[in-house]
């Protein structure tokens, strides 16, 4: 059976979408044109690392919604893996002060810039557990960063009493992280090593039978 359509493919749009007007249009295709860029853009720079061309279409898609948060962070995201570290720093730290609650862009920052500037990381994390006491990765990477910090400050003929008061935070770091996720080894590892550096043999053990 053949059908013969008497109407354009978009009137037909109009039809089946209840639309009454060229306006109602505009915003159903903006909105469909929005979305295809923003997964465009994500294809781009988590799946492709084409950060060249994540950022051309985050760009695009800002010109549609430039108050789009998850843009944005793709646009500073991919600006700094280009090699504009400058101009990506600044984009987060615009993201981060005009969204001051998100723990999640401060950590997706924290992460981004760990191994350029730790002293900024650090206290990015810090901030998330401010909010977000059990967060794994702010969990592991402040105990991280005071324990090396303490080994380096040992090295060096340091304060034995900084040396230990970096420790003992590293410590409650790592037991807190334990505490919720007792399987991961490298964290019990690092605790019996720590208890070890402190001489307290007593938690070294108990923490070596969890292995």
């Amino acid at each position: 059976m053949k059908f013969i359509f008497q109407y354009s493919v978009s009137t037909l749009f109009f039809i089946f979408f209840g639309i009454n007007n060229t306006t109602q249009a505009h915003v159903i295709f903006q909105n469909n044109d929005f979305q295809t860029l923003f997964i465009k853009a994500e294809m781009q720079l988590y799946k492709d690392n084409n950060y060249t061309a994540a950022i051309a279409t985050a760009k695009e898609g800002l010109k549609i919604n430039s108050e789009h948060k998850a843009l944005q962070t793709i646009l500073a995201l991919a600006t700094y893996k280009s090699g504009n570290k400058p101009e990506g720093r600044k984009l987060f730290d615009a993201l981060i002060e005009k969204h001051a609650d998100d723990t999640t862009l401060k950590e997706q920052y924290a992460f981004l810039i760990e191994k350029d500037d730790a002293a900024k990381a650090l206290s990015l994390y810090e901030l998330v557990l401010m909010k977000d006491p059990s967060n794994l990765k702010a969990l592991f990477y402040t105990g991280q960063h005071y324990a090396t910090a303490a080994t380096n400050m040992m090295n060096n003929a340091g304060s034995p009493q900084e040396v230990f008061s970096l420790m003992t935070k590293a410590i409650e770091r790592f037991e807190k992280y334990h505490e919720i996720d007792p399987k991961e080894t490298t964290v019990t590892k690092s605790l019996i090593q720590y208890y070890e550096n402190l001489r307290m043999t007593d938690k070294a053990e108990a923490m070596k039978k969890k292995l």
